[in-house]
């Protein structure tokens, strides 16, 4: 249409000037006013080329019926595809551009082009040729009157030339505009080959999978229609607007994006203590950009999302003693992803107990006991606690000395040493009491006060432990 334009405006003006000559005179004409001149006349053009939603209804089924025809007398059944279907009118012509599929007698599925070209006369659409692939199945051209003939031939001849003529033509065809009015709105519910028409250009666009020859617009198809739309950035509502069946049958449409294959999952989970913590690690996924991490206190139990990283690693410290924990992970990349791996579990220890630090010197004076004097000589004894842990006193020494009232150190019977030792053979298990005997303090008839420390401890295991002077702890009796 776009070559044919600027001939018919050259053949209107040839003949616009010729019915009124006596009227205008171009040569007087300014330029502005050619050019309104021209506007007028491109306006009328246009204006019959727009091709009305009846006469597509007739164009269609003048073309349908004359091909269906023609391959019934083959014992084939044709379906319709109305697919990036073009139609143009010039005058008392129209032409169709679409396709058909069908089964040949072999049974292979076949698609072929449609051209054809419907004359009209009295109101009646006639088909004066029809051309499927390189197949004519009808040539009626020369049934066309004479004076409508040369306007046929306009439609297919691509060198027809301009008569000359003063007039100056417009030399740049304004770009067409897309006239929406040739659709009407679908939804659910609609019906209608152009509901047809609209499922079969979206199978081929890869929105369905089988070829439909459904004629209704269903709850079904409006998801695929939404498919379409979101691939296309249209408003995702499921509703074929005529703009968005400009869209659908315009070279430009995209089709339906092809799916990634889905991604592997990871492969070698492992999980080991590190430090108290968890570590995990897997081998690399391809074309994976990150990993989810999931983590559940039961093989069987919910899986929760705990993190997402990038590293073929990943350290767990928010843990629990001495529970058990399960981890999966799956791959990622974008809208793409895994299935999870196999659960492995990570048990973690609890902490060893603190070890108590054995005393130095574990026998000691627990503060109770008892003293006195008989027959005139003073005696005592006390209680003793082994504070170990592990080790058990099974003897010990007690050292013990006397002061005078004026606390000084009195000598036994008055001549002997300062310091005398009572050895004690006696079992006292780690953490238990034991009751010392009663300790006779002779020679020391005239003190105040006894007083009297351990100085050497025995351990079943052998072990001696001597307590130094300066280290004993002394207590003391007062008589």
């Amino acid at each position: 249409m776009k070559k044919l334009v600027p001939i018919v405006i050259a053949l209107l003006l040839v003949s616009f000037i010729a019915n009124a000559s006596n009227q205008i005179n171009l040569n007087s004409m300014t330029q502005t006013e050619l050019e309104a001149l021209r506007n007028e006349i491109t306006q009328t053009i246009e204006k019959n080329h727009k091709v009305s939603p009846s006469e597509r209804e007739k164009i269609r089924n003048s073309t349908k019926n004359a091909t269906e025809e023609h391959f019934a007398k083959q014992g084939i059944n044709v379906s319709w595809a109305w697919i990036n279907y073009e139609y143009t009118k010039e005058w008392y012509f129209y032409t169709l551009k679409t396709h058909i599929n069908y089964k040949d007698k072999s049974g292979n599925n076949q698609k072929q082009d449609v051209y054809s070209e419907i004359y009209e006369t009295d109101n009646d659409f006639q088909p004066v040729y029809i051309k499927i692939g390189n197949d004519v199945i009808i040539d009626n051209r020369a049934l066309v009157p004479d004076d409508h003939r040369i306007k046929l031939a306009a439609l297919t001849d691509s060198t027809a030339k301009l008569q000359d003529t003063e007039i100056p033509i417009i030399s740049t065809t304004p770009a067409p505009t897309v006239d929406t009015s040739a659709y009407r709105t679908l939804k659910v519910g609609s019906k209608g080959e152009d509901v047809l028409a609209v499922r079969v250009r979206m199978y081929e666009l890869g929105f369905f999978s089988k070829v439909p020859t459904q004629t209704e617009f269903t709850a079904n198809m409006k998801k695929y229609v939404i498919d379409f739309q979101k691939a296309n950035n249209l408003k995702a509502d499921g509703v074929l607007t005529p703009e968005v069946q400009e869209v659908l049958f315009s070279d430009s449409a995209k089709p339906k994006p092809t799916p990634l294959a889905k991604l592997s999952k990871p492969k070698n989970l492992k999980a080991a203590i590190v430090f108290g913590k968890i570590s995990l690690c897997w081998d690399a996924v391809p074309g994976a950009t990150s990993y989810n991490i999931f983590r559940a206190t039961s093989k069987s139990g919910q899986y929760t999302h705990i993190a997402t990283v990038k590293a073929l690693n990943y350290t767990d410290s928010k843990l629990t003693r001495g529970k058990t924990y399960f981890y999966k992970v799956e791959a990622f990349a974008d809208n793409n992803k895994s299935d999870q791996t196999n659960a492995v579990k990570a048990a973690v220890p609890t902490l060893p107990p603190t070890p108590v630090p054995e005393p130095k010197y574990p026998l000691v004076n627990t503060g109770k006991g008892d003293a006195g004097t008989s027959y005139g000589y003073k005696w005592f004894k006390n209680n003793y606690k082994n504070t170990s842990t592990k080790y058990t006193v099974d003897g010990y020494t007690i050292a013990y000395y006397a002061t005078d009232v004026y606390g000084d150190r009195i000598k036994a019977h008055g001549f002997g040493d300062y310091i005398s030792y009572e050895i004690v053979n006696q079992t006292i298990k780690p953490g238990k009491t034991g009751n010392a005997p009663k300790i006779t303090a002779y020679g020391y008839d005239h003190a105040k006060r006894i007083h009297a420390a351990i100085s050497k401890i025995h351990f079943t295991n052998g072990v001696t432990i001597e307590i130094p002077e300066k280290d004993r702890e002394y207590w003391y009796w007062e008589y």
